[in-house]
């Protein structure tokens, strides 16, 4: 058969659309284009693919961003070419340094319009440099499919084995529609078999040894699998060592296995120095709790991850452990004999009950509403059935510092890689799909704005999403910096980037329920309205930058001045 161009673009769209599917990628997000025709002909046609569609290519690639963090599996993506696929930069740039598969299909021109003045035409290859963990050029009409499958499945096994994205530029010539419909037979790619890194015997009873009548912290870190928890616990009762869980390692809501407010400890009893920091998992959020790990110089620290990056910014780990922490757990439980000595864990859970009982207490039945109060009445209200996604900036430091549920409650969310305050509302209404679970999402007024148009998605999603709006009138991080008591002037316009905007019209351009919270007994009745009937709503409250400095300043000194009161007793 004599194919035109349109049949062959069509034949190399359908190999690469079906080896995909037939690799286990079969979610595909997608903005319009005419370069990228082929692709989505080829996908529209495909009856496992699912398909999810926004005008703006940064927002939807964000959104891929939160479909593979829900679901720990690649999520693919297909942009015309242009500035389009520079808009996917920022949420590669993410997903790189949060080790998640995307699969970047970006449609391109051929060579002959390369370097010639042919609109909508840049230099796509390598683009996203070092970002990406491999990048493939297609010419998709002179390559055989047997290539195209091949190359294919190779592309998908590295985005797992390696976990991080990858670039497929896809050139297409024109005309992009066959003349007529034919039958496109495609081939068969690879299949790649996955196996763990295992830790030999010898090794464990030398881990095994080395913890052996030690005084130890465990220190969680972000992790994609939280399952392994209860052997966590069998080693913890063992070494007799307290376990200090970041906000998005997903052991939060254990608070009667874990440490809460570790923050205040290490900020009061800044001296305190274990022989050993077990840190399982990867980055953590707290800039507070890496100052105090670098001034160690005793301690012994071992880094446990299946990850290839370094989490190391101060340069003082000791050991590198190259498997996932459940395995390592596994591999050491049997060979470690039981610590008699509780002093030390019976130590920080005193500080810890302290602490939770002064936090308790500071809150009491205040009314008036500000952003440390809405942290904490976001830890009474609740349960395992609504996830939770913690913004850039202050939410995140905030929920590290403070949040410690007393119950099981679903899983905790933010976007650390690089802490963009971008994309924020698209990753995670991705989030909310991927796990097909309503999430309420914790944003500043900076992020909110940032990511407007992402709001359209949310009257296609079928799951609720409902947003919590800190507005303080601008960027509220940068309050805490010394340059805020400088000069007010120079600090409101270049660096608060003060505005008086409300949500309000936002939520009526975009269709979405809303509405200002006022108080604390008005935020708590709608809290716990929205955790029982789940739906989407943008709730508004409003705050203030100064006041928000001092209360933080305030409630530092409570729990301070509760631990020191305690220590005093007791000596």
């Amino acid at each position: 058969m004599n194919w035109d161009i349109g049949n062959i673009n069509q034949a190399a769209a359908k190999q690469i659309i079906d080896t995909l599917v037939e690799q286990g990628v079969d979610v595909f997000c997608l903005s319009p284009g005419s370069r990228s025709t082929s692709l989505v002909l080829a996908l529209a046609d495909h009856p496992k693919a699912t398909s999810h569609v926004h005008f703006d290519e940064r927002g939807m690639a964000f959104y891929a961003f939160g479909l593979a963090k829900a679901t720990k599996k690649p999520v693919a993506i297909i942009t015309t070419s242009g500035t389009a696929v520079g808009n996917l930069f920022p949420a590669i740039m993410e997903a790189s340094l949060d080790n998640l598969p995307l699969i970047m299909l970006t449609a391109d021109r051929p060579p002959e319009l390369r370097n010639a003045g042919a609109n909508q035409t840049v230099d796509q290859v390598k683009i996203f440099g070092s970002y990406v963990r491999k990048e493939f050029d297609l010419p998709c009409s002179n390559l055989p499919a047997s290539y195209l499958a091949k190359t294919l499945s190779y592309a998908v096994f590295l985005a797992k084995a390696l976990k991080g994205p990858i670039h497929l530029n896809c050139m297409f010539q024109e005309p992009f529609l066959p003349k007529q419909q034919s039958f496109f037979p495609v081939e068969t790619g690879t299949k790649y078999l996955f196996s763990e890194q295992k830790i030999v015997e010898e090794d464990a009873k030398i881990f095994a040894n080395l913890f052996s009548n030690k005084t130890g912290l465990f220190l969680l870190g972000e992790m994609h699998d939280a399952t392994f928890f209860q052997q966590l616990q069998l080693l913890a009762h063992k070494t007799k060592w307290p376990i200090l869980a970041d906000i998005l390692s997903g052991f939060r809501s254990l608070r009667n296995e874990t440490i809460v407010h570790y923050h205040s400890i290490l900020q009061t009893f800044s001296e305190t120095e274990p022989d050993i920091i077990l840190y399982l998992g990867q980055r953590i959020v707290s800039k507070h709790l890496l100052e105090w790990m670098k001034k160690r110089k005793k301690t012994k620290i071992i880094h446990v991850s299946e990850q290839f990056d370094r989490m190391d910014p101060h340069h003082i780990v000791d050991e590198r452990v190259f498997t996932s922490p459940a395995n390592f757990i596994q591999s050491i439980l049997p060979h470690i004999s039981e610590n008699k000595n509780e002093e030390w864990l019976n130590q920080w859970k005193e500080w810890s009950q302290v602490l939770h009982q002064c936090k308790k207490s500071y809150f009491g039945n205040q009314e008036e509403i500000s952003e440390v109060g809405i942290i904490e009445l976001l830890r009474n209200s609740l349960n395992e059935k609504i996830a939770l996604f913690f913004a850039n900036s202050m939410p995140i430091r905030d929920a590290d510092h403070l949040f410690f549920p007393e119950n099981p409650i679903g899983p905790i969310f933010g976007k650390r890689a690089v802490s963009g305050i971008d994309g924020n509302i698209a990753t995670c209404i991705g989030l909310a799909n991927g796990l097909r679970m309503p999430i309420i999402s914790v944003l500043g007024d900076q992020t909110f704005l940032h990511d407007l148009n992402s709001l359209a998605m949310v009257k296609k999603s079928k799951i609720p999403i409902i947003f919590l709006v800190i507005n303080n009138g601008g960027g509220g991080i940068f309050s805490f910096l010394p340059i805020s008591q400088k000069n007010e002037k120079i600090f409101e316009r270049f660096f608060a980037s003060a505005h008086s905007l409300s949500f309000e019209h936002s939520a009526k351009l975009f269709d979405i329920p809303y509405e200002k919270v006022i108080d604390n007994s008005h935020f708590s009745d709608l809290l716990a309205d929205l955790v029982k009937n789940p739906r989407s709503m943008i709730v508004e409250v409003i705050t203030d930058r100064k006041q928000n400095v001092l209360d933080h300043k305030k409630l530092d000194l409570a729990m301070k001045e509760a631990l020191c009161t305690k220590l005093a007793l007791v000596t």
